[in-house]
């Protein structure tokens, strides 16, 4: 069992360390990808307490005079953090473009540019290759998921002292150095790892698990929407749609509104609850473009148990609960694959060397790994002592 175990073990992670150490260095970015992107965006007058904000009506009339014959698909709003509203606008060649406004004064700041995190949230998600590759990635969080589980298996099977398990002791050899982190380094981010190549496996293969979990179902009365004859598209202004979303729901943050491609379609405005988990905003109110009429609103926290589940696979994934400190751990966890990949590679291509005596193999020690073994029988027989 234990060379089954070590065989699947070292050949998934000789073939595929390469893919795993891709997927979760980029992982590792994305974490802070909120951060990166607000730090690096256009610069905008930082907000004083009690600071009053430009109608978000004015600010979308001068991003759409920056852009004439532009159309703006929807807008991020202000929070206690950033002190912008950010236009997803498509303009004349449909092209779309992030405008960032300061929310003081309505003043077009520039545009959010920043292709290569947009590289990093592909590579990450699909691998560079679209919807194949979103299932590959998938597989990878498979693979990372299943070795995660055989080296503690594996170092399990073992039998070691607990504290060898979990400790990298000094002055060791330079292969056994290297076996010992290997080995205390999977142990104690298992869990880390385990949780977030669960959590990939579940962005990747979101039909599977609603085929277990359960399904949110559609709003009736969104859905009739569709079924309306075609028609030129009349929308109220933006601020109408956050007044209409504050009546519905008095205790809501709101944080998005995304206007509707036809009269076929709702408008979506997405908003925060305190008692949600993360950061993001997974609850919507749907809304009649053109009357202003409450179709839906649709909470998480009011979604079956399977379907609230599936939409912790996000918040959790990316670190958004639990502040910086979780974020960090993510980090550094996303990093640790790396760690082992290299480790793992060092013990395998300095195997000891072996010859053959009759019918038995015998290990011949390299000599600073016998002087390493026997200073360790010393130590715990004084200390025994």
């Amino acid at each position: 069992m234990q060379t089954l175990f070590k065989t699947i073990h070292t050949w998934t992670g000789i073939l595929f360390g390469i893919f795993i150490c891709l997927v979760t260095v980029t992982g590792s970015v994305l974490v802070f990808k909120q951060s990166i992107e607000d730090g690096l965006g256009p610069k905008v007058a930082a907000a004083s307490p009690g600071s009053a904000r430009v109608n978000v009506n004015d600010a979308a009339t001068q991003v759409l005079a920056a852009y004439p014959g532009a159309r703006i698909t929807r807008v991020r709003l202000p929070n206690q953090s950033r002190n912008s509203y950010m236009f997803t606008v498509e303009d004349a060649d449909k092209r779309t473009r992030k405008v960032v406004t300061d929310a003081a004064s309505g003043r077009v700041a520039g545009e959010l540019n920043t292709a290569w995190m947009d590289w990093t949230v592909d590579l990450h998600r699909n691998v560079l290759l679209g919807k194949t590759g979103r299932q590959l990635a998938g597989c990878i969080g498979i693979i990372l998921f299943a070795m995660s589980a055989t080296g503690v298996i594996l170092s399990l099977l073992r039998k070691p002292r607990w504290r060898s398990l979990i400790t990298v002791r000094p002055g060791a050899p330079w292969r056994r150095f290297h076996y010992e982190l290997h080995r205390s380094l999977g142990v104690w981010s298992y869990g880390f790892l385990a949780l977030l190549s669960f959590t990939g496996i579940g962005l990747a293969f979101p039909d599977a698990f609603r085929s277990v979990l359960g399904r949110a179902e559609k709003p009736v009365a969104v859905e009739a929407l569709k079924q309306r004859a075609p028609a030129a598209l009349a929308l109220l202004p933006f601020d109408q749609y956050i007044l209409i979303s504050h009546l519905a729901v008095p205790e809501a943050e709101i944080t998005e509104v995304r206007l509707p491609k036809s009269a076929k379609d709702a408008v979506s405005v997405r908003f925060h609850l305190r008692s949600d988990l993360g950061e993001g905003s997974r609850n919507e109110i749907s809304i009649e473009p053109e009357r202003g009429e409450v179709l839906a609103v649709q909470r998480t926290s009011d979604q079956p148990f399977g379907v609230r589940v599936q939409k912790a696979f996000t918040p959790v994934h990316y670190g958004e609960a639990g502040g910086s400190l979780i974020k960090l751990l993510w980090s550094l966890a996303g990093l640790t694959p790396c760690i082992l990949f290299v480790t793992g590679l060092v013990v395998w291509l300095k195997k000891k060397p072996r010859r053959r005596a009759k019918a038995d193999a015998i290990i011949v020690e390299q000599p600073e790994e016998v002087a390493y073994e026997q200073a360790q029988m010393r130590r715990s027989s004084s200390a025994a002592m």
